[in-house]
């Protein structure tokens, strides 16, 4: 009966939270929304109200010495996405007959790290949770950034020459979190006027649900939903690999060592995360294998709604939520 409550919970927030990204798919196939309000409204996103909810948070809840961890979770963002690159790289060693080599290890390797786990963590727990977990997560984004626009970006377009963009990882929610620590750690929180942390809590207030519009029409836009049968047996593999394997491992690391509450929650629900939104852009322009990445984008974003329901409930049983 614990067992269907608590994925009941799960299953109802996974699917107020696509009904929602349902919302901007079918207003970009209404032509309700088009390729240029997606890139103005990702602009804002990325710009102005993700670093102004960063910024605002971290002022508000952070502290240097509680939790004393807390500069662990940028290389746990590193090291979610080695665990996935690690079990792709295992699989093809048994499974020859894929030639997409490359994109299944970046599909399996990279998540949707940021918006979806905001969200399901403000679904799911309490107030309280909720403040260290977003810290969390702001946090383990940096340690990703940092993977998947180095690497990452390098990887899944081995064949050709990418220039690394510095500009990518300092970006404007990189810069919120490090100016809110600078003022945290000089102690200059009391000078910041109450209008303008008033304000900057307001718009930060406008990410969540703003992405998962622009989530549902990126999903659209980068033909998702479109069916690619001569590749059913290669998807099937991939979201197998990324849905089911990678979050049975993490449940397995974080149970076999034993490791601190918020912690174990933070890493199982990004390893179950469905696969980055960021591949289809990255694909769309520059990879000979975008049909075949966005399709699975689409289709772990589509799985997700059964599988992050059913993890998180195995590891309630490990973990008390």
């Amino acid at each position: 009966m614990e067992f269907l409550l608590t994925f009941y919970t799960v299953f109802t927030a996974m699917l107020q939270i696509f009904t929602i990204a349902l919302c901007g798919f079918l207003f970009f196939r209404w032509k309700l929304l088009d390729k240029t309000a997606i890139s103005g409204l990702s602009n804002l996103i990325i710009n102005l109200f993700l670093p102004a909810m960063i910024f605002s948070h971290l002022i508000k809840k952070f502290s240097f010495t509680d939790p004393k961890d807390w500069w662990l979770y940028p290389f746990l963002g590193m090291i979610i996405c080695l665990i996935g690159f690690i079990a792709a790289k295992v699989f093809l060693q048994f499974d020859k007959s894929i030639v997409q080599k490359n994109e299944l290890a970046s599909i399996v390797s990279f998540q949707n790290c940021g918006y979806l786990p905001l969200i399901l963590v403000m679904s799911i727990f309490s107030e309280k949770q909720t403040s260290v977990l977003f810290t969390y997560i702001f946090l383990f984004i940096q340690g990703y950034n940092l993977i998947f626009w180095s690497l990452g970006i390098q990887f899944l377009n081995s064949e050709k020459k990418i220039k690394f963009e510095f500009k990518k990882i300092l970006n404007p929610p990189f810069l919120a979190l490090i100016f809110a620590g600078l003022i945290l750690c000089l102690n200059l929180k009391i000078y910041i006027p109450k209008l303008f942390l008033q304000a900057t809590d307001l718009v930060g207030g406008c990410t969540l649900p703003v992405a998962l519009i622009v989530l549902g029409a990126i999903l659209a836009a980068c033909d998702g939903g479109k069916v690619y049968k001569l590749n059913s047996g290669l998807l099937l593999k991939t979201v197998i690999l990324k849905l089911v394997v990678v979050p049975a491992i993490v449940l397995f690391i974080v149970v076999f060592l034993k490791l601190p509450k918020y912690m174990s929650i933070l890493l199982l629900i990004e390893a179950a995360m469905p696969a980055a939104i960021n591949l289809s852009v990255v694909s769309f322009k520059q990879s000979e294998s975008c049909g075949y990445i966005t399709q699975a984008v689409f289709l772990t974003h589509v799985c997700g709604i059964i599988t992050v329901p059913l993890f998180v409930t195995i590891m309630s049983f490990f973990i008390p939520l």
